[in-house]
């Protein structure tokens, strides 16, 4: 029995699948966004963790909006500081690097791979464009070749199945739009939404008489 994803039509792999959650911190909201922080989350897994700052020399082509840099100013010290600081510029990165980072993370991975992040328009469009741009071969295996999922479809799937509304689940001790913080609240909730479809799907398999 296999259950598949709305927005893909991709089967949604329950065994030996690893789940991880994406988020990017950027200046602008289009999809051709400078980034100045990357985070990645193993869901299931909160020691498999890792955050980049993303230098800006190297992104001169891409987009800084002025709306979205004074919103940015009134968000909380944590999360400016978790990129801004002089300490964070420090181990900051090229956005190759970054990149190439990821795709080393998550291609050598094993098995079946799902990548999740939110919404579709935004993060996994503008991580689609930086591959494009800085690593496109990289992006081609990467992207077509493991599965990228929208979370908030996922949220949405769940909350039909389930009965009753699945939102983000939120954790103590960070701070909202910290790109680490943001993977791991979605890794967190992309946990809670498979481990609910998977036990619908034993009940429903087991109710018709199929093998899970």
């Amino acid at each position: 029995m296999t259950t598949m994803t709305p927005e893909t039509g991709h089967p949604l792999r329950f065994r030996r699948a690893r789940h991880y959650a994406l988020d990017l911190e950027t200046p602008a909201r289009t999809i051709d966004a400078a980034v100045v922080s990357v985070a990645l989350t193993r869901a299931g897994d909160d020691s498999q963790r890792w955050s980049w700052v993303v230098r800006p020399k190297g992104q001169e082509s891409r987009a800084v909006d002025l709306d979205t840099v004074l919103w940015w100013m009134r968000q909380p010290k944590e999360a400016q500081e978790a990129f801004a600081t002089e300490e964070a510029q420090r181990g900051a990165k090229h956005i190759f690097v970054v990149l190439s980072e990821i795709f080393n993370i998550l291609w050598v991975d094993d098995g079946d791979h799902c990548l999740w992040a939110k919404p579709q328009h935004f993060d996994i469009a503008i991580l689609e464009s930086l591959y494009r741009e800085f690593a496109a071969a990289k992006g081609d295996q990467l992207l077509h070749r493991r599965k990228v999922h929208n979370a908030r479809t996922l949220y949405e799937s769940t909350s039909v199945v389930y009965g009753t509304e699945i939102d983000e689940i939120h954790l103590p001790g960070g701070a909202k739009h910290d790109a680490s913080y943001d993977a791991l609240l979605t890794a967190h909730t992309v946990e809670r939404c498979l481990g609910i479809l998977k036990h619908v799907r034993r009940v429903y398999a087991a109710a018709i008489g199929e093998p899970e």
